[in-house]
């Protein structure tokens, strides 16, 4: 099942979204990746100067590879309930 919010790519002339598939508004909360991203943003990029774009890269990389031997952050920030079900449903699927 896909998951489309009101984000600014989703709307495009190109992109046919079915009409049984409703478009939620923007919602960073049902996303995993924003989640992450907004930690990363609040917690080592935020209130910061670059002085050139060399340095933003490097602490925009430094901060990404971060939470890379932090599991138990990561799971708490992405471990939703409807992705477990989804995952578990496709390791053990329903037999009918």
């Amino acid at each position: 099942m896909p998951v489309l919010d009101g984000a600014g790519w989703h709307h495009s002339t190109e992109l046919h979204i079915p009409d049984n598939l409703t478009l939620l508004p923007y919602l960073p909360e049902f996303n995993p990746a924003e989640r992450l991203w907004r930690k990363l943003r609040q917690r080592y990029l935020s209130n910061r100067i670059s002085p050139n774009r060399q340095e933003l890269d490097r602490a925009v990389a430094a901060a990404w590879l971060s939470p890379s031997d932090d599991t138990e952050c990561i799971q708490h920030l992405t471990n939703f309930d409807w992705i477990r079900s989804a995952v578990a449903q496709t390791l053990d699927p329903p037999t009918y």
